[in-house]
């Protein structure tokens, strides 16, 4: 991984870990922070799911589309949700802290974290949120871990080994 390779994962790192994520249940908009546990009343409104995955269609790559394009996107997602899942996703939405990056997407209970991997390839999502019921909210990244992430956020699942992405050994 070259040095332009980890300065954008780090800074895809940092955007990620300060956006604001929050998700629709109950009739009202629920917070959702990396590292730290769902809200219960969240829980309380999807019995019995003991996963969930956070994804969203938009900007693939984080790579600004327009919103026929981004809209486009957000209905093929939703359909291969409804295809993987009896239960209807929830919308949700993330933000950068200042609300100049503002994605919608969908939380989907029971979601296991291989599916939702695959979905977010699919979709050119470098980041999702996943988490297991009593656990943290943890950001999934595909991408290898820069130098000095394990220090930015122990909450982070990194899907790419940097050892994996150098040149194989000739014999």
């Amino acid at each position: 991984m070259g040095d332009h390779d980890h300065a954008h994962a780090a800074a895809l790192l940092d955007a990620y870990l300060h956006a604001r994520y929050a998700v629709q249940a109950g009739g009202r908009w629920r917070a959702l922070r990396i590292g730290a546990p769902p809200p219960s009343a969240l829980l309380r409104a999807l019995p019995g799911a003991t996963r969930f995955g956070v994804i969203t269609a938009w900007n693939p790559g984080s790579v600004p589309c327009d919103a026929r394009r981004n809209a486009a996107a957000d209905r093929r997602l939703r359909a291969a949700l409804d295809a993987l899942s009896p239960v209807a996703p929830l919308r949700t939405r993330a933000c950068a802290p200042d609300g100049g990056w503002q994605e919608p997407g969908w939380l989907v209970p029971g979601l296991e974290a291989a599916t939702l991997d695959a979905l977010a390839r699919r979709f050119g999502q470098l980041g999702t949120l996943h988490w297991a019921a009593g656990g943290p909210v943890r950001l999934r990244m595909d991408a290898a871990p820069p130098p000095g992430a394990a220090e930015r956020s122990p909450y982070v699942d990194w899907l790419r080994d940097f050892r994996a992405q150098r040149a194989p050994a000739t014999a």
